[in-house]
């Protein structure tokens, strides 16, 4: 373990809000061995050592700022400094077994253009030819509420990505469902997928029930069903590589990731221009920079179809966000033959909203006991807040 360079890691993620931004779960509970971290470094005798560490704080993304810190860490545990040495050793063991964010350097970063803006990703002007048996269902949940229209920028990224792929084109079809109060940018997707799908919804986005119904009511059903995060960026090889694992016998279900690597704002621009309007087969993360989330739940799944329809799809009472994607891999492990790959996989920056946690670090949905989903209604059903809805038009 390089304990120099994982110090400032920890020092790095304890300080930077696009860290607590990539999962803000981990993030609370990792923060108690960062914290350690830090505090050892502020009490270390030689003074440049805390001095770089309070530099790092100051200014998280600074490359150079994160290389004196690592000098005068490796330095000062060089120089055997006894209990402090053994203090920041300690508090970095405790980060490798507990935390579950990590910080990515690209080794090419300080080589990579600089930008500050980028054309919007090059989408195709017409649509695809509607197949007529795929053998996947792309299934991509979606709302975008906000200022920035940040989500919508990366939706229409992933749906480039998609477009450019190795995989004959009449061997999959895409679906987005935006649930939302209104169909919001129903033109700027809908041209640019095989389905677009609305679910009208005012409370808090229920991304469970909004997959359920992409996956439900398609009208291009397919044997197997790939559940896609709007923020993910593909390469061009992601649907034709795991298609093809399907061949293999007892894969009842995937996903290809072990750790997603969310990407700042900065490297999500440079990755998305790289992808989507540069036209490369993929983004190489050695010129990124972000926050990995080790052994990730979320953001990418393939599922059969009949697994899908066996286990009632995604438990719906998750409402906000945070929890629905574990609940479903614990089900499809429990439930089917799940197996996990390891292929890199990006996660498009954006903006997080405040309040995801309560003040005990909690996810809206703590107190729901998973491996208990035994839906007695439709799974996916369009109409589940219709109720909601008319009341709300009575009153309007």
């Amino acid at each position: 373990m390089l304990i120099p360079e994982r110090a400032a890691d920890a020092v790095v993620l304890l300080a930077d809000p696009d860290a607590q931004a990539a999962n803000p779960y981990y993030w609370y509970r990792s923060r108690p061995a960062w914290e350690a971290v830090a505090e050892a470094l502020l009490r270390a005798p030689e003074r440049r050592v805390a001095e770089a560490a309070r530099s790092v704080r100051l200014d998280p993304a600074d490359l150079a700022c994160h290389a004196r810190l690592t000098a005068a860490v490796r330095a000062h545990l060089g120089s055997d400094h006894g209990k402090s040495s053994d203090a920041i050793r300690e508090a970095v063991e405790r980060v490798h077994v507990e935390a579950r964010l990590g910080y990515h350097r690209g080794s090419e970063l300080p080589r990579r253009v600089r930008l500050t803006d980028r054309p919007p990703p090059r989408v195709p002007a017409e649509r695809r030819a509607v197949p007529d048996r795929p053998h996947v269902n792309v299934v991509i949940p979606f709302r975008d509420d906000c200022r920035d229209r940040g989500r919508l920028k990366n939706a229409l990224a992933c749906l480039a990505a998609l477009a450019d792929q190795s995989l004959d084109a009449r061997r999959y079809s895409v679906t987005v469902v935006e649930s939302d109060v209104e169909p919001r940018w129903r033109e700027s997707i809908e041209p640019h997928v095989d389905e677009y799908l609305f679910a009208w919804h005012d409370g808090p986005f229920n991304k469970a029930w909004t997959v359920n119904i992409g996956a439900m009511r398609t009208v291009h059903p397919a044997p197997l069903i790939c559940v896609l995060d709007a923020d993910a960026l593909v390469d061009r090889e992601f649907l034709a590589r795991n298609l093809a694992r399907f061949d293999e016998p007892g894969v009842g279900s995937l996903t290809p990731l072990r750790s997603v690597l969310y990407l700042d704002a900065e490297s999500s621009a440079w990755a998305l221009g790289r992808r989507c309007v540069d036209g490369s087969r993929s983004v190489p993360i050695e010129g990124t920079r972000g926050f990995l989330v080790y052994r990730s739940p979320g953001v990418c799944v393939w599922i059969r179809r009949g697994v899908f329809e066996s286990i009632h799809g995604l438990d719906e009472r998750y409402e906000g966000w945070g929890g629905e994607d574990m609940e479903l891999l614990l089900r499809l492990t429990a439930r089917s033959a799940f197996h996990q790959f390891d292929d890199p996989q990006l996660h498009l920056h954006h903006r997080v909203e405040a309040g995801i946690l309560d003040d005990y670090g909690n996810t809206p949905n703590c107190g729901l006991t998973a491996l208990t989903w035994e839906p007695t209604e439709p799974v996916g059903a369009p109409d589940r807040y219709a109720a909601r809805q008319e009341r709300l038009r009575r009153k309007g």
